[in-house]
């Protein structure tokens, strides 16, 4: 790790109390209570939803998707890096000329996957998959089908209506899927 006045960028207070720099970011300062913590309260889609409904969610119905275990903690912990800098919705991290975005949130994705020990090939395509049938599910129940979901149409949503939880659950959840995927 190296020393306060040599890391990249600010860093922000944790939940948990810990000085964490988003931009240089020490695998051993990744807490799961943080993650678990921050995704509760973040909602999907930049806040254009009809109920508040948070990443932590997201992240927890993901997980259910694939079939191994490996692949079930890498899609709970796809979005992790959104507890450290925020939802930022895919225009901005697709975008020409927004590099700045998408190699933070690479720098960020290292780091959990080091931290947590999901291999290299962590956003792999059974993550992606269930990012995308959760994506449409959720366009479906709380934005009322948007016209871009039709670019998917051969894609089969996650096939449960979508209610929101409180973020106390998600975040209760959330702690609890980690650990029965860890164990």
């Amino acid at each position: 790790m190296s020393t306060t006045a040599s890391r990249r960028g600010n860093h922000i207070q944790t939940y948990t109390g810990r000085h964490f720099w988003p931009l240089d970011p020490d695998p051993d300062q990744i807490d799961i209570v943080d993650i678990a913590h921050a995704l509760s309260h973040i909602c999907r889609f930049g806040g254009h939803v009809k109920k508040f409904y948070s990443v932590g969610q997201h992240c927890i119905l993901a997980s259910t998707i694939p079939k191994s275990k490996i692949d079930q903690l890498r899609a709970l912990l796809h979005d992790a890096s959104e507890a450290y800098i925020g939802d930022i919705v895919s225009p901005l991290k697709t975008g020409p000329g927004y590099s700045y975005i998408r190699n933070a949130e690479e720098r960020l994705h290292e780091a959990i996957s080091k931290r947590f020990k999901l291999g290299e090939n962590f956003l792999n395509i059974k993550v992606k998959e269930a990012d995308l049938k959760m994506l449409l599910a959720e366009a479906r129940d709380l934005m009322g089908g948007p016209s871009w979901m039709e670019r998917y149409k051969d894609v089969i949503p996650f096939n449960q209506k979508i209610e929101p939880w409180t973020p106390a659950n998600v975040k209760s959840l959330y702690l609890g899927r980690f650990e029965e995927l860890t164990r």
